[in-house]
């Protein structure tokens, strides 16, 4: 199209006297070639009018005077200039056709990684709390369906035994610290307490500061911790209690763990013994067949009893 106005134009120049400002139409078949991708097509397209103009003024009726050939020369000028101006126009489309693609393609990343992840992962507002998306594994958790949260605040959907929590997480990420497995206590729809270490950080979505809040759900580990907590305190107990002396060594003898009976018996104190190896408060007669005794149940023999001197 732009081709086709050129040549119009250059026809129309041909019957027309010098006088006349026809070179400034030139203007058009440029505008034109906006339509036409790359810039290239523009700088041709510009390049044709520039030759043409001049080879009008030649092949033109009419006396070629200064002002005509001043004439030509602000078209040629006016036409690169508009060539300049279209082809910048070209290219910042490109860049930002290139931009938003790149921004589609990240989003497209982001969204698969997302919903793809077995961890829970929210994203709310910061001002409201209102929930703008989680992942299924952030429902699978807290046993709400996605109608039910989106659009709600965390706050009515009552996952927060202490609210102040929340205020905290935020004024942390406000302040700039970051947020990197904080243990907190979240509830479900249902009642029950979750442990959950939390990562968190801001990010802002259309304009509206949100967080972005991943979990990682680690109350059945914290159950088995604290289980064995209970046990541990429970056989330190029975352990430091009962009236029998009881010792505890390493696959070379060296005692690792006495209760105060045993400390008794052997009579020397705790810190001394844990120093020692039960060959070292051993008679030199009781020695070797207590050696072998105890070697070959480090070894993975019978338990044995034998009479301490």
């Amino acid at each position: 199209m732009a081709a086709a106005a050129a040549a119009a134009i250059f026809i129309l120049d041909l019957f027309i006297p010098l006088g006349v400002a026809v070179p400034m139409l030139y203007v058009l078949p440029i505008l034109l070639s906006w339509i036409s991708p790359g810039w290239r097509i523009t700088a041709v397209t510009a390049g044709s009018c520039i030759i043409l103009t001049l080879l009008g003024a030649v092949l033109s009726p009419g006396e070629l005077s200064t002002a005509v050939a001043t004439n030509r020369a602000l078209a040629s000028t006016l036409g690169l200039v508009i060539a300049w101006l279209v082809i910048r126009q070209k290219q910042s489309a490109v860049q930002v056709a290139e931009a938003h693609q790149a921004r589609e393609e990240s989003e497209e990343k982001f969204a698969k990684v997302f919903h793809a992840s077995p961890y829970p992962i929210g994203i709310t507002e910061v001002t409201t709390g209102r929930c703008i998306e989680v992942n299924d594994a952030c429902l699978q958790l807290f046993g709400f369906s996605r109608e039910e949260v989106i659009g709600s605040t965390t706050l009515m959907l009552g996952i927060w035994p202490n609210q102040q929590d929340r205020v905290r997480l935020v004024e942390r990420l406000k302040a700039g610290e970051p947020i990197r497995n904080c243990a907190l206590t979240l509830k479900t729809k249902s009642g029950d307490v979750r442990h959950i270490l939390i990562s968190s950080d801001l990010m802002e979505i259309n304009g509206t500061l949100c967080m972005i809040t991943l979990g990682n759900d680690i109350t059945n580990r914290k159950q088995a911790e604290d289980a064995l907590l209970e046990r541990e305190q429970q056989f330190r107990a029975v352990f430091n209690q009962t009236t029998c002396g009881i010792a505890q060594t390493d696959s070379t003898g060296r005692y690792t763990l006495v209760n105060d009976r045993y400390c008794e018996i052997v009579g020397r104190l705790r810190e001394e013994l844990l120093t020692l190896s039960m060959h070292d408060i051993t008679l030199a007669d009781d020695l070797l067949a207590n050696a072998d005794q105890f070697r070959a149940l480090v070894q993975g023999g019978p338990s044995f009893v034998i009479e301490k001197r």
